[in-house]
């Protein structure tokens, strides 16, 4: 019996949200550095020319011809604030890329089992016989849950994730039913984890 856990849509579907979250800020802060700010110091500067020549009532029918605000900027954007915009830019859109490659990434893993052992999402093989314990303190609030087994003298655990890979529930359900422990026994094997780790 083969058992596959692929990459649920409500992951995927948060991945992509981050991307266009991200990369939306990016060219939100791109924008204010290229346009936004140097239209804000031009108007200001013109603002100042008017008003050194007593002509501030001219304002208004000025900016409105430009399509200014009819509210003159209070202030002159620096160099600096403008440059701060465009390292903030390359950050988001350097991070949406990012969230959006690891999407391409997880895009074709699963976590699957067999007959004999289960694989995690990195093709890590762990047989049946070698697991020992099953950690669940975060599968209510995170959906993640630990298969706890000995690898070199060590104890060490493979990943099973049921927020981000649909399915992983009825693998870790097979798990518990070959090892037939208890929750609480379960749970107790993570202190002998943190202790041998």
């Amino acid at each position: 019996m083969t058992t596959e856990a692929t990459i649920s849509s409500t992951w995927r579907n948060r991945q992509l949200m981050m991307t266009v979250f991200l990369i939306g800020f990016g060219l939100w802060f791109l924008y204010d550095g290229v346009i936004g700010y140097p239209s804000k110091n031009e108007q200001f500067a013109k603002y100042e020319e008017m008003s050194s020549e007593g002509r501030e009532a001219e304002w208004e029918a000025y900016s409105r011809k430009r399509g200014w605000p009819a509210k003159p900027p209070k202030y002159r954007y620096e160099p600096s604030q403008i440059w701060t915009q465009y390292i903030l830019s390359a950050i988001s859109i350097a991070l949406g890329a990012s969230a959006f490659t690891w999407l391409l990434i997880c895009g074709s893993r699963k976590v699957r089992m067999d007959d004999d052992a289960i694989y995690g999402d990195t093709g890590k093989r762990v047989h049946f016989d070698a697991i020992q314990g099953v950690n669940k303190k975060k599968w209510d609030s995170k959906g993640i849950a630990y298969a706890l087994y000995e690898e070199d003298g060590k104890m060490r655990r493979l990943t099973i994730d049921d927020y981000k890979y649909a399915g992983a529930e009825e693998i870790l359900r097979e798990v518990e039913s070959r090892l037939g422990i208890s929750t609480a026994e379960s749970e107790s094997m993570e202190g002998s984890e943190e202790k041998r780790s």
